[in-house]
């Protein structure tokens, strides 16, 4: 099958990345790659690829503050202990 410009495969460059699970003995070879090493390496490079998610979200937050006024002059009832019925 081969893929065109627009495919999904291509787009996300699924070969390359199926490609970077390689192992820390390279006696061993990318296809001798033991289950728990691979189970390793596939977690912890989804977890980067997370971080980078997240920084990028930092970076492009607004800097005008989420609330409309700081919590500190938002009015806030409270109930007396009396009032509850407890």
């Amino acid at each position: 099958m081969t893929e065109k410009p627009g495919d999904y495969g291509t787009y996300l460059h699924v070969r390359e990345l199926l490609m970077l699970q390689l192992p820390a003995d390279p006696l061993d070879g990318p296809g001798h790659v033991v289950a728990a090493e691979h189970f390793f390496i596939v977690v912890h490079q989804a977890f980067e690829l997370w971080f980078k998610q997240q920084l990028l979200d930092l970076r492009k937050m607004p800097l005008r503050p989420l609330l409309p006024m700081p919590i500190s002059r938002m009015s806030i009832s409270r109930a007396s202990p009396r009032s509850s019925g407890y």
